[in-house]
């Protein structure tokens, strides 16, 4: 009899996954194909029939939702037991090892996310002398943003060290011809090449940098936390063996998802006598830009197929989707060559074809009238509902615009976009709630005042010194202001944006300003928030019309 608990009915692919024993195993799961049930199913099987004791048994996922999902599972399904089980994100899991094993000096380090990070480099630019590139100093936010901190995750996620980047420097060729064969990915019509060489060298620096800002403020962020979780496994054999002792049996969720620094510190643990189950599908690999890529799934393969109990499972049977839709997914699929194929079918007990997927080519204008249409010949020939009815667009413009034309045509709509205060204008008003409180995040939502507010060529962004301030004229701001114009040499510390506009116009240029708020700014604000904003709104009225 296939394996069964409570309302769960194992089919013989989910069963095989489940009862095999604790070995390498790699179960290639389809979308909607019950992957995390079987994965959680299979925990429970190898616990209740004592192959394995829970305390020896860590589970890995990758997101917060995932683990708090995965732990009330596990707890309806196993009992008790399930308490005894490490559950958790690969970022809490790495954290847990440098907080039980790491310097005891960094125990009680800050953890610094993106918004942290954002506002810590943008009112510390200046600082960063060492800037060559014309690019990142004409937009430093747009570099913060868009290189900077992207740059640090994939450095962290590729265990490398400073020193290994500035070797890989030196091979570097001040060429067009060469950064188009070493980088054949890059756009030549959206590429500075006169600058790329000293956007390699800044953000080799600025890394450096940060790193030892991190260190001197006692601070830590998620890149932080796996590649010092590496190097504690990797340098001190007393750590590694109390790990492999305790974490005898790895569970891996969305495996795909996986990267190389993630797998460096899986495999330190699982190298001898390996209990570990993964779970992925190049397919839904949706963290590339992370470094997740179809060489999870080879390396693991490669890596424990010569395990005599090494198996490799497919689940295809779909329960979410009708055979044409399936169909359809599984001819797109197919044309990539990177992957294990497989092709998704429906359950036997569950053949419904359903309607063919029909692809109408239209632009925006056309699909805005072409859709109310649509929904009213399915409505009113009595195939479906309105309340059976999904409009998914892309972007937020798209929804709007989509729920705008049905409301004119009648067609009752329910708005959903995302979560409400993910919603950018909703984080810039709670910034300034924070901010007019003066309560103890209000510091945090700084990016969110400032940052939209970044290079609008030839106006300035604020004209609000400080010193302005009457109960605050011992305050100075020779910092506060940075005009760019050309090269390094060219930015000019101000203490008043007329003097900006002085020089633009004596040298007839057309020029453009950012706002680099420091702590004279924070101050000023905290302690005279009304004035500030009085000054602050008449400006930009007067300017940015």
């Amino acid at each position: 009899m296939p394996y069964s608990n409570g309302k769960f009915k194992a089919s013989s692919r989910q069963d095989k996954a489940i009862t095999h024993p604790p070995s390498p195993l790699m179960i290639i799961a389809g979308a909607g194909t019950g992957k995390t049930s079987t994965l959680l199913h299979r925990i429970r099987h190898l616990i209740v029939s004592n192959s394995i004791k829970a305390n020896h048994v860590l589970l890995l996922t990758f997101t917060d939702k995932a683990t708090a999902e995965a732990k009330q599972t596990i707890l309806e399904i196993l009992g008790d037991k399930a308490n005894s089980i490490f559950i958790g994100t690969f970022h809490s899991f790495c954290h847990s090892i440098i907080r039980r094993y790491g310097p005891k000096s960094r125990i009680k380090d800050v953890l610094w996310k993106e918004s942290d990070i954002l506002f810590y480099l943008i009112n510390h630019f200046n600082d960063m002398d060492f800037i060559q590139s014309r690019v990142f100093s004409e937009n430093p936010i747009k570099a913060i943003r868009e290189s900077f901190i992207p740059f640090f995750g994939r450095v962290s996620d590729e265990l490398l060290s400073p020193k290994e980047l500035e070797s890989k420097l030196k091979d570097i060729e001040n060429s067009q011809y060469w950064f188009l064969d070493n980088f054949p990915g890059i756009h030549p019509g959206n590429t500075q090449f006169n600058d790329i060489v000293y956007q390699l060298q800044d953000l080799v620096n600025a890394f450096t940098f940060f790193q030892k800002a991190k260190r001197n403020l006692n601070a830590l962020d998620f890149g932080d936390m796996i590649l010092n979780c590496y190097e504690i496994l990797k340098n001190d054999v007393s750590v590694l063996q109390k790990v492999r002792s305790e974490f005898k049996h790895i569970f891996i969720d969305e495996y795909q998802d996986n990267n190389y620094a993630l797998n460096k510190i899986v495999n330190l643990i699982t190298k001898k006598d390996p209990s570990i189950t993964v779970v992925g599908d190049e397919d839904q690999c949706i963290y590339s830009f992370r470094g997740a890529n179809y060489y999870n799934i080879e390396d693991f393969r490669n890596r424990y197929n010569s395990h005599q109990e090494y198996a490799e499972i497919a689940l295809i049977e779909n329960r979410r989707s009708t055979q044409n839709i399936l169909d359809l997914a599984n001819a797109v699929i197919s044309n990539n060559s990177d992957r294990t194929p497989k092709m998704l079918k429906c359950l036997p007990d569950e053949i419904n074809s359903g309607p063919k997927p029909l692809w109408i080519q239209a632009n925006k204008e056309e699909t805005l009238e072409r859709l109310p249409e649509l929904i009213h010949m399915l409505v009113n020939s009595r195939e479906t509902l309105y309340g059976d009815i999904a409009v998914i667009c892309r972007g937020w413009g798209n929804v709007t615009a989509a729920a705008d034309a049905m409301q004119k045509s009648g067609i009752p709509v329910d708005i959903h976009i995302e979560k409400f205060f993910d919603v950018p204008i909703v984080k810039d008003v709670l910034a300034w709630g924070h901010l007019i409180l003066k309560d103890e995040i209000a510091r945090y939502g700084m990016p969110n005042i400032f940052g939209p507010a970044v290079s609008l060529s030839g106006r300035i962004l604020t004209g609000i010194n400080p010193s302005d301030l009457s109960p605050a004229n011992k305050l100075t701001s020779s910092q506060s202001y940075y005009f760019t114009h050309g090269q390094k040499d060219k930015r000019i510390p101000v203490h008043h944006y007329e003097y900006l506009l002085n020089y633009a116009n004596k040298n007839n240029i057309q020029a453009s300003f950012w706002l680099i708020p420091d702590a004279y700014h924070v101050d000023a604000m905290f302690k005279y928030p009304d004035e500030y904003g009085q000054k602050m709104k008449k400006f930009f009225e007067a300017n940015l019309k």
